[in-house]
């Protein structure tokens, strides 16, 4: 044999055999070093007379027929009604008004938007509400109460009681109004007064403050305590970054806190992410701090800390929609269908 011809690996081991390619008449087969052959599966298809993707044999998905579900139930509409508005210094009514419930606004105590604007001014420097009223269109607000029906209006009045007194006096002739006091105070003995006087604080009413004034009204409104509790923890913005605190320090507030009204402004401790101790050390902001009292997203860039504290929305939202829900809520039924 040819020394070219020989295979050294072979001739050392001659139960070994080279990989061929070889190709046998019922497929194709490889020699593998054991000397075996491995012949591949053949593989016969058999001609169908479809020619769509096999025939799955898997059982039919069950189809399920919802039911058809009626629900019958009652909400409220209610009419829309002119209001008349007397502020002692700043309206702040204003923020508690629906749109869809108000039909028309009067100030009768000032002859312009202008001259309302400025009087406003004069107690509160860059005051939200004269910003917010200038905002208004200006065919809503009227200053001549002689185009008013007064007796089916609604009286607002915020201020002190003795400002009430003096509207008391002018205004008998008004069926509806609703009085509350524009500043915190707590009294131990009610003031005189020709109707009942009333104390309501924020904290009952589910804000985290103990802010407390006086109201009347001249409906029966029967104001009950809101069940949701309320802390500074829910009115917090985790994404601020506070300032270092090591441990949780024992002269400041917690997060379920409620906060008193002469310490509204004091640093809260509330665990953060931003410390290396998980501690964080910050007074409230200002856009905070108008959530705490009820103001409206949309009017909340008017506000600065400068502007708190004032009467807490939460209670004059509840005043109205109880003056409403009595006195021009309609019951409509409605009928709801589901499938």
């Amino acid at each position: 044999m040819s020394p070219f011809r020989q295979d050294h690996f072979r001739n050392a081991h001659p139960s070994a055999s080279i990989v061929t390619d070889a190709t046998l008449d019922d497929g194709p087969s490889v020699r593998r070093a054991t000397g075996s052959i491995f012949k591949a599966p053949s593989v016969s298809v058999q001609p169908t007379s479809d020619t769509s993707l096999p025939f799955d044999h898997s059982p039919a998905p069950t189809i399920h027929k919802k039911r058809k579900v009626i629900q019958h139930g009652v909400i409220s509409d209610f009419q829309r009604i002119d209001i008349i508005i007397y502020a002692e210094k700043i309206p702040w009514w204003i923020l508690s008004l629906d749109p869809n419930r108000v039909k028309r606004l009067c100030f009768p105590m000032f002859s312009c938007l202008e001259a309302l604007c400025a009087s406003i001014r004069h107690f509160q420097d860059e005051s939200p509400i004269a910003s917010i009223l200038e905002s208004f269109n200006v065919e809503d607000l009227f200053f001549d109460i002689a185009s008013f029906d007064v007796p089916s209006s609604l009286l607002l009045v915020c201020g002190s009681v003795h400002f009430f007194l003096d509207i008391w006096d002018m205004e008998m002739s008004l069926k509806s109004w609703i009085f509350c006091t524009d500043k915190h105070q707590k009294m131990r003995k009610l003031p005189d007064f020709p109707v009942q006087l009333r104390r309501i604080s924020h904290f009952q009413q589910g804000g985290p403050t103990t802010f407390e004034m006086l109201w009347a009204s001249s409906d029966d409104i029967d104001f009950h305590r809101e069940p949701l509790v309320r802390t500074i923890g829910d009115f917090l913005d985790h994404g601020i970054r506070p300032r270092y605190c090591p441990q949780p320090p024992k002269d400041h507030f917690s997060p379920s806190a409620i906060l008193p009204v002469k310490g509204i402004f004091s640093e809260i401790c509330y665990p953060t992410h931003f410390s290396a101790s998980g501690f964080g050390l910050r007074a409230l902001v200002a856009s905070e701090m108008a959530h705490v009292f009820g103001v409206p997203s949309k009017y909340v860039h008017y506000f600065k800390l400068m502007h708190f504290p004032f009467p807490p929305l939460q209670i004059l939202d509840g005043l109205l929609f109880q003056w409403f829900e009595i006195n021009l809520s309609k019951p409509r039924k409605i009928r709801k269908v589901d499938f």
